[in-house]
């Protein structure tokens, strides 16, 4: 009655292990689980897992087996991570290459089983003494060795192995051990197999996302990064927010895919301009070094014409012609690299706008409709109709990712994307969201997304602008309603500590 209440509770534990496996997406996860409960199954006191991984050496492929994972409810001794080769000179690298399970009922087995000692070198810097061990490899569906499973010390009671009495209740692992923790290691070794696949799509997706956003670059290269750190950024505060837990917001806690999720909706936040026509990508100035030509040249053949009495003013006289051409010129050329636009530099550009001249039958302004509009900008060096264009490429990144089959941990990539010019007090853009219509991702990426272009320092028609001014226009965000206060506040507190850190160095 009791065997049957044994087998009946063992039958459950390695079902509910199977489903705990199973749902594990994280390699290092997956391989502290499975050494945890194959421990616990055996009663084994010690434990550790190796993985085949392949590694480059001296410009050379090659496989090696990584020292991955120990436990040892016995001794807490720090352990490093290691790689040796597969060969039979190791008991796990042994078990590698034959594909075998050993079940050593003492250490002294291995030298009529595998012709060398056990290395008592671990047992020896720890205290601790191995008096048996089981070995088993870990095998996928194609019966090829991915990894080495070692149990050590198998137990008849629950005690750590604190002295003579306590290691006096060492007994051999069984073939019923072999049996059941054999059938588990299969199992995870195929599941392991499974989770390095799908980590390699994940790498596989996001190292071609990174190549897409680099040629997308090539077309801009004024920003050329601008997308890398965006999504840096967002992540950053995302786990900054992580590492917070009980001191900041519930709800701004991303789990591990969201995270995941945002960084790669932040490489791609900016994927609409590829319908960005490229002369706007790469608008330094309001007018091009050629149309800025163009005026002096039209200026220094009205001058000749003066001089030679060829021509005159028709509408308009620019008086003093002559001597006034050359700060004429100089404004045109100070206004044309300027952000902002003063009134009475745009009285002046517009008494010249307003001037015309004759060549014998030939009348020509001073300056043509499209060189006055681009000079007379407000703000910035883009016209209303430039800006709409530009902006719609948020639109177009849009509905682009949405034509993505994405994953179900990837489904709200193109939704993140598009909100990151929005605003909560319903003025940003494409679509004039506001409030908790804008996600949590969205409103975090918009900070990182504004901070970036603040304090850009590849941008050669403006000079990075200090941390400290950034974070006083993130401020000034808030107080307008546009960006979460909050959410400011921690990224705030996030760059602040990593700029002390910084001064620390």
């Amino acid at each position: 009655m009791q065997e049957t209440a044994y087998y009946r509770d063992l039958v459950t534990k390695l079902s509910h292990i199977g489903v705990e496996l199973s749902a594990e997406r994280d390699v290092d996860t997956l391989l502290v689980m499975i050494l945890k409960e194959s421990m616990e199954i055996a009663n084994a006191d010690a434990g550790s897992i190796y993985i085949i991984e392949s590694q480059e050496l001296d410009g050379l492929k090659t496989s090696q087996l990584a020292f991955k994972y120990t436990q040892n409810h016995t001794v807490n001794y720090p352990y490093q991570k290691f790689s040796m080769p597969i060969d039979k000179n190791s008991i796990a690298g042994a078990c590698a290459v034959t594909g075998q399970v050993y079940n050593f009922k003492s250490m002294q087995e291995t030298v009529e089983k595998l012709g060398f000692h056990h290395n008592r070198s671990y047992d020896d810097a720890a205290g601790y003494h191995t008096l048996n061990m089981l070995v088993l490899p870990l095998k996928n569906y194609e019966e090829d060795v991915i990894g080495v499973l070692q149990l050590i010390n198998k137990k008849n009671h629950l005690e750590p192995l604190s002295d003579q009495r306590a290691y006096s209740g060492v007994v051999p692992f069984t073939r019923e051990d072999e049996s059941i923790i054999g059938a588990l290691a299969s199992q995870a070794a195929i599941l392991i197999e499974r989770t390095q696949l799908y980590e390699a799509i994940q790498d596989t997706l996001e190292s071609t996302i990174k190549v897409l956003v680099t040629a997308l670059d090539q077309r801009d290269p004024i920003t050329a990064g601008h997308s890398d750190r965006v999504a840096q950024y967002s992540l950053d505060l995302g786990r900054y927010l992580q590492e917070l837990k009980g001191a900041c917001h519930p709800e701004y806690l991303l789990s591990k895919d969201e995270l995941r999720e945002l960084y790669i909706a932040g490489l791609l936040h900016d994927v609409g301009k590829i319908g960005v026509p490229e002369y706007l990508l790469m608008k330094a100035n309001k007018l091009t070094a050629a149309e800025i030509d163009a005026i002096e040249s039209r200026f220094k053949l009205i001058a000749l014409a003066i001089e030679t009495e060829k021509g005159h003013f028709v509408e308009n006289p620019i008086p003093d012609f002559l001597e006034s051409r050359a700060s004429l010129e100089a404004l045109i050329q100070k206004i044309n690299r300027s952000g902002f636009l003063p009134d009475d530099e745009g009285q002046v550009l517009s008494g010249i706008k307003q001037s015309k001249f004759q060549f014998g039958d030939h009348v020509i302004e001073l300056l043509r409709d499209h060189e006055f509009e681009q000079l007379t900008i407000p703000r910035g060096n883009l016209t209303n109709k430039e800006r709409d264009l530009i902006n719609d490429h948020v639109r177009m990144s849009h509905s682009l990712l949405n034509r993505v089959k994405w994953s179900k941990t990837l489904v709200q990539v193109p939704v993140i994307a598009s909100q990151h010019h929005e605003k909560l007090n319903g003025k940003g853009y494409p679509y004039g969201l506001k409030d908790d219509e804008i996600g949590l991702r969205g409103r975090l990426m918009a900070i990182a997304d504004i901070f970036d272009a603040l304090t850009a320092k590849d941008r050669p028609y403006k000079p990075a602008m200090p941390v400290d001014r950034a974070i006083g226009i993130l401020r000034e965000e808030v107080s307008r309603g546009a960006l979460d206060g909050n959410l400011v506040d921690y990224f705030v507190a996030m760059i602040e500590e990593r700029e002390g850190k910084n001064d620390a160095l």
